[in-house]
């Protein structure tokens, strides 16, 4: 999905972040607080490819929500189907919840702040109640629930750990599914 001018901008400026912190690198070993400066540049450019407002906390909206909200009308309204949708970070989960209850679509919502004892209600609601038609989930999803009542998963974002990916996918499906 094409990034924004907004969008394009901040991934810019975080990569031009990186690149120099990755030229001090080839000449000696970066500080720990250089290393920090590094991540949080490079974790900048992957944010501003899902919405400028998670990073400037300004922006509203993003192409890949307005995406997603044609995958959502056309998949989860007019076909009936159940979707998974994982992001990596809260801010961007917060921003399909948003978007979700101004389509009027039934969801629920698992992110690192929902207890433990309450995760369980979420994925019954899910399995279970047919006005429920979206699963928004950050990593703290990621392993270890059963969403095959799901029909459809959309990756907001991709992890940089290929394992977390795996474990997004092995929410929806299962053999013999």
């Amino acid at each position: 999905v094409p990034m924004t001018d907004k969008q394009q901008h901040l991934h810019d400026a975080g990569l031009s972040s990186a690149s120099q912190l990755a030229q001090i690198a080839e000449r000696r070993p970066l500080t720990p607080s250089e290393k920090n400066r590094m991540m949080a540049a490079l974790q900048q450019a992957r944010m501003a490819c899902n919405a400028a407002g998670l990073v400037d906390k300004e922006t509203q909206g993003s192409p890949k929500l307005k995406e997603l909200q044609s995958l959502v009308e056309e998949l989860c309204l007019e076909g009936g189907q159940k979707m998974v949708v994982f992001s990596q970070w809260k801010g961007m989960t917060d921003m399909i919840e948003t978007m979700l209850r101004e389509m009027g679509i039934g969801f629920v919502h698992l992110h690192g702040g929902v207890p433990t004892h309450k995760r369980g209600d979420l994925m019954t609601a899910f399995q279970e109640d047919d006005g429920i038609r979206v699963f928004i989930s950050t990593d703290a999803g990621g392993s270890g629930l059963n969403l095959q009542s799901a029909s459809v998963l959309v990756n907001m974002d991709i992890p940089w750990n290929p394992a977390v990916l795996e474990q997004r996918n092995a929410r929806v499906h299962r053999l013999g599914q």
